[in-house]
């Protein structure tokens, strides 16, 4: 789990790799501000003040993400029954959790990653947003990147899948799809050469 933990923190740009470098339709997204923008990383460690309102970390959002779409992320917290009054530092594990989830959504960022989405929420919850998943991407189509023990629970979003183990990638696979227009759940269009990572084709 560190090891993909690790991974996760170099593709989004968020920390630097011991060899090799990632690019994103051509550009080194290390100190990348216009590809920073293009994408969101909800990590586990996750954290803002205590002190603020769900409100007002959404308007950080919002200035954060040209695309913030702010009535889809009202509407995903009446969805979930979330009061965008709650101060952060009052949520429950399982508020937090479904909380980053709603960002996720709502930022219609080019590239959505996501480190164990919903780990404490219910099974409820978590078939609730795997479907907003779905109908989100199919209106604005884009790459997601998640980490998930709920592999049987995603597999009809599923393109592609890699299997991460004590830092090696051991299995790689392409799934078929009856939809139209299939998820990119795992990894669209990533290819590791020479410790480099190049991801493309990104909406």
């Amino acid at each position: 789990e560190n090891n993909l933990h690790s991974l996760f923190e170099v593709i989004s740009g968020k920390a630097q790799a011991n060899n090799g470098n990632v690019w994103l339709d051509g550009e080194n997204i290390i100190s990348n501000k216009k590809i920073a923008r293009r994408m969101c990383y909800l990590s586990k460690d996750l954290t803002f003040n205590k002190t603020y309102t769900i409100k007002r970390i959404f308007r950080k959002m919002h200035r954060l993400y040209p695309k913030w779409d702010k009535n889809y992320s009202y509407t995903l917290l009446k969805t979930f029954n979330l009061n965008i009054n709650s101060f952060y530092g009052s949520l429950s594990k399982e508020q937090e959790c479904i909380w980053k989830g709603v960002i996720a959504l709502a930022s219609r960022a080019n590239i959505t990653i996501l480190e164990n989405p919903l780990n404490d929420a219910n099974l409820k919850e978590r078939y609730v947003f795997f479907n907003e998943v779905y109908k989100n991407h199919e209106l604005y189509p884009r790459t997601f990147i998640m980490s998930t023990k709920f592999i049987d629970e995603i597999s009809y979003l599923v393109d592609h899948i890699l299997f991460v183990d004590k830092g090696n990638v051991t299995f790689k696979n392409v799934l078929t799809s009856s939809h139209p227009r299939s998820f990119a759940a795992a990894i669209n269009e990533l290819s590791i050469l020479d410790n480099d990572v190049y991801i493309s084709r990104i909406i």
